[in-house]
């Protein structure tokens, strides 16, 4: 499987397409209660840099989730690292 290193993924889910619109993405993430969620097509929302998490919209959702960034376990098909 291929890698992608943390700090890359945040340029690539802020990517946007020739009409100003988020690029859509999938990635797995670890949950509080140990469990891995498996989520695609979700789309930025907004980015807190200072603090430690990414809210973004699921699909079928009318509100953004907040998701700890360190959490993220892949990527679009690739395995993240730190």
């Amino acid at each position: 499987m291929n890698r992608i290193h943390q700090s890359k993924i945040w340029s690539e889910i802020e990517q946007k397409d020739k009409r100003g619109n988020y690029i859509s993405f999938s990635f797995s993430y670890a949950k509080k209660d140990g469990t891995i969620a498996e989520y695609s097509n979700a789309v930025l929302s907004s980015i807190h840099y200072k603090g430690s998490t990414i809210n973004l919209m699921l699909p079928g959702e009318v509100k953004p989730h907040t998701f700890r960034r360190i959490c993220f376990l892949t990527f679009n098909g690739k395995r993240t690292y730190l």
